[in-house]
């Protein structure tokens, strides 16, 4: 029997079983019964174990996720706009199930119980579809060819997504047979407000390859530079959408502006991490140690711990890394024009440095967290250096070894502050001596003077921008009662 039968009988017989367990539980149990309690636990406890081993998924093969490399032949050989479909309410399941499971908010449990459950049952029945994708020549394989007969195994595949989708199907079902209440529309209002929820739950953690594959195109005629229209629009929109989402959220509850503040972080995690499987094995220059891609952890654990300090620390410096991201717009270049907007590293680059720049000035200005005091800068200076040291000490040491082991898997440029070239290509010519003065120990280790001309630099600039942040967020601007923020 193939992989792909045993998939569909474990998987569907399996899926009888937990539904059938399901709706009798519901039906006999008590709404305050102890056995209630245990399973509203488990049910957090699985959206949970939902989103880790969705994390784990998107290290896995995937040539629907393939870059193509500009080559639009070959991404139209293996585009499938009902697939891209799927694979957009597969994500915007990771973002919405948790919370639905957690806080039970209506809207949610509405787009939960209307739109991603039918759809998620429809991606089991076209599993044929994904391990095709799963196995294809094209798919690329984040942890090695050495792996790649392991990872692209039907069996393994299918058991893995057989998990994912029992795990979403019944915490799912659950919550929406909890809650059948909040399925109701009490008024017309509601529907329209149903309406850009939903298509936000699918917006906030789109695949990066959604759009080259939905349309056909990486959209050659709108390339994405520094200075090109693109660009520019790309600025215009972080604006609006950030004004957008102050003045919907500034009058919701703390839970909710809690839930968009963890949701956006949470699809930023997913949405920096899902370019390695479409880019090959991960190499150190790969890893997430910049401090754009290194954010969306910060963000969570600033969120998830309720930490002042963090917020101080993040509310900067991440801010003014996205700032100088998005300015730069540093994006993919081929034969020295810069790709088209839909390609997906373009993609890719543009909603990490949204919401990298947006997070953080939500966090202020929706007031999640108490004002700012000048003393505040402390954190904002400590966290920066701590990082700073971190940064440099791996850089220092995997650069080291590319001379010492002659191996290019260790290159790195974290901080762009160990790549000549690369500077003087961002920045201009005048920092290129920087480099020159420099510290030799071990014979392969190296400290220049660039290193410690960009902490100095980029504390200035913290400075700087903490004193902005205090003008709007601080206390003696903002008389924001405390217990808002307790």
């Amino acid at each position: 029997m193939s992989a792909l039968h045993t998939f569909y009988i474990v998987f569907f017989l399996l899926l009888a079983l937990l539904v059938g367990f399901i709706c009798l539980d519901r039906f006999k149990l008590q709404e305050n019964s102890k056995r209630r309690q245990f399973l509203d636990k488990l049910a957090i406890a699985c959206s949970i174990a939902f989103v880790v081993l969705s994390f784990v998924d998107i290290f896995m093969p995937d040539g629907f996720s393939t870059r193509y490399v500009d080559n639009v032949e070959l991404m139209l050989e293996n585009r499938n706009v009902f697939h891209a479909v799927l694979r957009l309410f597969n994500m915007a399941m990771v973002a919405v199930l948790p919370f639905a499971v957690v806080y039970k908010n209506k809207y949610l449990i509405k787009v939960l119980g209307y739109t991603l459950l039918p759809m998620t049952l429809v991606s089991c029945i076209c599993f044929w579809q994904y391990l095709e994708y799963f196995q294809s020549v094209h798919a690329q394989c984040p942890f090695g060819e050495a792996l790649r007969p392991f990872l692209t195994n039907g069996y393994f595949r299918g058991g893995l997504f057989g998990a994912l989708n029992l795990l979403a199907l019944g915490t799912g079902l659950y919550t929406v047979l909890w809650n059948t209440d909040k399925l109701k529309f009490a008024k017309v209002s509601e529907f329209f407000i149903f309406l850009p929820v939903f298509f936000g739950c699918l917006f906030i953690n789109m695949p990066i390859s959604f759009p080259q594959m939905f349309f056909g195109t990486f959209l050659p005629e709108y390339g994405f530079g520094m200075g090109t229209m693109a660009h520019l629009a790309w600025i215009g929109y972080i604006i609006v959408g950030g004004i957008f989402l102050y003045l919907v959220f500034r009058n919701k509850s703390r839970e909710d502006k809690y839930t968009l503040l963890l949701m956006m972080s949470i699809s930023l995690l997913f949405q920096y991490n899902s370019f390695f499987r479409s880019d090959g094995i991960i190499t150190v220059a790969r890893m997430p140690f910049q401090l754009c891609n290194i954010a969306a952890v910060f963000y969570i654990i600033t969120l998830l711990t309720k930490s002042e300090k963090m917020y101080h620390a993040v509310l900067v410096m991440n801010f003014v890394g996205a700032v100088i991201a998005i300015v730069l717009c540093d994006s993919t270049y081929f034969d020295g024009k810069p790709a088209g907007i839909f390609y997906c590293m373009n993609i890719h680059y543009a909603v990490e440095h949204t919401k990298v720049a947006l997070i953080p000035v939500l966090m202020g200005s929706l007031k999640f967290f108490k004002p700012l005091k000048k003393s505040d800068i402390k954190h904002t200076l400590i966290g920066f250096t701590l990082y700073f040291l971190s940064v440099l000490a791996i850089g220092v040491v995997c650069n080291g070894l590319v001379t010492k082991l002659q191996d290019s898997y260790f290159t790195c440029n974290f901080f762009f502050m160990f790549d000549k070239v690369a500077a003087t290509r961002l920045v201009g010519d005048v920092v290129g001596f920087l480099f020159d003065i420099k510290i030799t120990f071990a014979e392969y280790y190296t400290l220049t003077l660039a290193q410690l001309f960009v902490y100095f630099v980029f504390v200035l600039v913290c400075i700087g921008f903490f004193y902005l942040f205090y003008a709007f967020f601080g206390e003696k601007k903002k008389k924001v009662a405390r217990e808002n923020a307790e």
